[in-house]
């Protein structure tokens, strides 16, 4: 693999690459141009703008570390164990039961209470507000 770089001892800033490159790989620093490596895609025309011959083409090499340990990628949204506190992780466990309690609670109540409040009654429903008493007025009325 290999990679345009700037000799900036040969750079005269003519600005002569950086309007001809069709990546915007090349920007100006201290009036002398510089590649971004992570832009250019190793086209070669600022090679052939540049009258100084600035533009030197160089072998990279890459060396791959076995030592060092590729991430992992967790699919997962929670917080890995090993990162959380104990504090945390207290907490969370005591909300969970204070939680699952008062939701446990509070179904026992609505289930032995034997009747539902009139707001949770569906509409037109026993006396929820004669719905069965304006038709028989209606009726009578021969509407």
């Amino acid at each position: 693999m290999y990679q345009y770089y700037v000799d900036k001892t040969l750079c005269t800033g003519c600005k002569s690459c950086f309007n001809v490159c069709p990546q915007h790989a090349i920007v100006m620093v201290d009036d002398r141009a510089y590649i971004e490596p992570d832009l250019c895609n190793n086209c070669g025309v600022c090679v052939s703008a540049c009258s100084e011959g600035a533009i030197i083409k160089k072998q990279v090499v890459t060396v791959p570390q076995k030592d060092k340990p590729q991430p992992v990628v967790s699919r997962k949204a929670t917080v890995p164990e090993k990162t959380r506190s104990p504090l945390v992780s207290s907490l969370l466990a005591g909300a969970a039961a204070i939680l699952s309690q008062v939701v446990k609670n509070t179904i026992d109540d609505w289930l032995t209470s034997g009747s539902l409040n009139r707001s949770a009654r569906p509409m037109g429903s026993g006396s929820s507000g004669g719905g069965g008493k304006r038709r028989q007025r209606m009726r009578r009325r021969g509407a």
